[in-house]
């Protein structure tokens, strides 16, 4: 039931971003009442999702760019590969586009109260760890798998791992991808069985797309 939730949210988030691209393709203002009537949402539950209209309009323009996690794994069967194929692009997804993201953050901090709090965003990472994570699903209990996913996306992965590593670390890329990944492995062995992992050799660089 929770998940049927989250992915009712995670639908009703994307129809708003779709919504959103469809505007400002069609050089219409990019409005959260705008992105809602043409979406079909109502405007109050548009507004629990985005607020501010430049934090709709910048993860919208975003969550274009995203490969899917099935283009991402495509052929990749060994379990912590795919891992590291999924952890390896969104660090380099966000490095990548450094100024739109620090800028999208801002906005986000910016529009941040403590009413809206619990105001998720995208979270795009999780579906494609989920997915990359899928045949370990049965190797642990649901807790434990839901634990890995939510380990891996706030500590493994993503730009505000890149701002820790590079901001506040000082490294440069070589070694922060060279540590990135020994957090991804380290979490990997934390929770998965050894015969479920791969025989690749921790920290190894994944072959991304």
């Amino acid at each position: 039931m929770k998940h049927e939730r989250k992915a009712q949210k995670l639908k009703t988030r994307q129809k708003l971003l779709a919504a959103a691209r469809e505007l400002a393709e069609a050089g219409d203002e990019v409005s959260v009442t705008a992105a809602a009537q043409h979406a079909g949402i109502s405007k109050a539950t548009a507004y629990r999702y985005f607020s501010d209209p430049a934090v709709l309009a910048s993860e919208a323009m975003l969550d274009m760019a995203v490969n899917t996690p099935d283009a991402l794994l495509e052929g990749a069967d060994d379990l912590r590969q795919r891992v590291h194929i999924v952890t390896d692009y969104y660090r380099d997804f966000g490095r990548d586009r450094e100024p739109a993201f620090r800028k999208f953050l801002g906005q986000l901090m910016a529009d941040w109260t403590p009413e809206g709090a619990n105001r998720q965003r995208g979270a795009r990472r999780i579906p494609a760890l989920r997915l990359a994570l899928e045949p370990a699903r049965d190797t642990i209990t649901p807790g434990e798998f839901d634990d890995l996913v939510m380990a891996l996306a706030s500590c493994g992965t993503g730009f505000e791992q890149h701002v820790a590593l590079n901001d506040v670390c000082g490294l440069n890329r070589e070694d922060a991808d060279r540590v990135a990944r020994s957090v991804v492995d380290a979490i990997l062995d934390h929770y998965l069985p050894a015969e479920v992992l791969s025989r690749t050799p921790a920290c190894a660089p994944a072959s991304g797309p």
